[in-house]
């Protein structure tokens, strides 16, 4: 027989048992109602998502289609604007040739080759009109700022019989180049030497001198060695030899210029129109 004590004990195990049951029942009831509500929640930030992007996406067409219809009014009124732009651009292409044609003949090859380039885009049927204005724009403030500057580059003599006579000296014969009268800066020298370069490849490098500009008033040239120093006569459209005091101003001036001394008062004689 069983005894009432030990039935009781039993009837307490039976009790805790079904209430721990419960309990475990209850406990993952209530975690599968916590997920599905989590669940739920996702969802409906995911479709307010949805609805912001939505949104913006809509706001993103209707400021395209906007700029869509003013860019398509702009083409409309293009033929205007062009009719405008188009005689104006053609002006400064005609003030800067003439500018030149009647100028003091300083950096000749450089801007000759720049108004060729400005011609040809001109002419270009490829080519836009704000990039034919960009461009015209650009080449005459480049002639206009070289009223207000002062310059001193290497370039070629002058004269057409002694264009190119450095050059012969420093081909007479194979070691002239390192000599005096060659006079070839550090750097021409070290890619002779070196074997980099062969003189003939520098040609176009060693300059028969120096000019002098400052702004349009005047144009001089010097020699290499500084032996001569002339100043161009727009008047007469020569170059004359300076000497005296002119001649030692230019020299100095043009070292100035290329940054060799120290800056100071430019002292040169400039032509009066």
């Amino acid at each position: 027989m069983i005894s009432a004590s030990a039935s009781l004990q039993a009837m307490r195990f039976a009790l805790g048992f079904s209430f721990a049951v419960s309990l475990s029942v209850g406990v993952s009831a209530q975690t599968a109602d916590q997920q599905q509500l989590s669940e739920y929640t996702s969802i409906l930030r995911q479709i307010e998502d949805v609805h912001l992007t939505l949104g913006q996406k809509q706001a993103q067409v209707k400021f395209q289609e906007n700029e869509i219809e003013r860019l398509t009014s702009e083409i409309d009124e293009l033929p205007d604007l062009k009719a405008q732009i188009e005689p104006m651009l053609d002006v400064m292409v005609a003030n800067i040739q003439e500018q030149q044609k009647y100028d003091l003949p300083f950096n000749a090859r450089e801007r000759e080759a720049r108004f060729e380039s400005l011609k040809s885009i001109m002419a270009s049927e490829k080519a836009s009109l704000g990039e034919k204005f960009r461009r015209a724009y650009e080449v005459y403030g480049i002639e206009a700022e070289y009223g207000t500057s002062v310059e001193a580059y290497g370039g070629f003599s002058p004269f057409i019989d002694k264009q190119g006579y450095r050059y012969e000296i420093c081909i007479a014969n194979e070691t002239s180049y390192k000599s005096k009268e060659c006079s070839l800066d550090d750097d021409q020298l070290k890619e002779l030497e070196s074997g980099e370069k062969q003189i003939y490849q520098i040609q176009d490098e060693i300059f028969d001198g120096d000019y002098l500009r400052v702004g349009r008033l005047a144009l001089a040239y010097m020699e290499y060695d500084g032996s001569a120093v002339y100043r161009y006569d727009p008047k007469t459209t020569k170059w004359e030899e300076l000497s005296g005091n002119d001649f030692l101003d230019v020299r100095r001036a043009i070292r100035i210029a290329k940054g060799e001394v120290a800056p100071g008062v430019l002292g040169v004689p400039v032509y009066v129109r």
